[in-house]
């Protein structure tokens, strides 16, 4: 699915600007995958660098757990299609929000419980009514 040019697709889902970034193994990874990614590969190396980080040739599934590693200081908000790498960053950190494209769009992951503070643990632990008038 083509929804245009990423920075602009990301800024509209996010309604703000955005920098795009990746790191130098995603780009090294691309640009080895052939043909077939060399749209993607051309993005890229358009996309700032993520400072720091593992060298290629480490995979670049290593690299942008790496990127993010700890609370993720720098707030990326990873954009990937690799449903390995969502879940490895779904279940290792409440602190990376996770977009990827679906059929209708761009799609963000739903908070992680990660840390057992998260947003999952914490709806169990408030007892909401309807009837409250001022809907904690």
């Amino acid at each position: 699915m083509k929804l245009g040019h990423a920075k602009d697709v990301l800024a509209k889902y996010l309604g703000a600007p955005s920098k795009l970034f990746t790191t130098r193994c995603v780009a090294h990874e691309l640009k080895s995958m052939g043909a077939e990614f060399k749209e993607a590969s051309f993005a890229a190396r358009r996309a700032e660098e993520v400072k720091g980080g593992p060298d290629p040739p480490t995979p670049a599934f290593d690299s942008v757990v790496a990127a993010v590693a700890g609370d993720n200081a720098e707030r990326f908000i990873v954009c990937t299609q690799d449903e390995k790498l969502r879940r490895k960053l779904m279940s290792d950190s409440a602190h990376v929000p996770v977009v990827f494209c679906h059929t209708s769009g761009l799609q963000m992951e739903p908070p992680s419980d990660a840390t057992g503070g998260g947003v999952a643990s914490q709806a169990r632990s408030i007892h909401w009514s309807p009837y409250d008038p001022v809907g904690v």
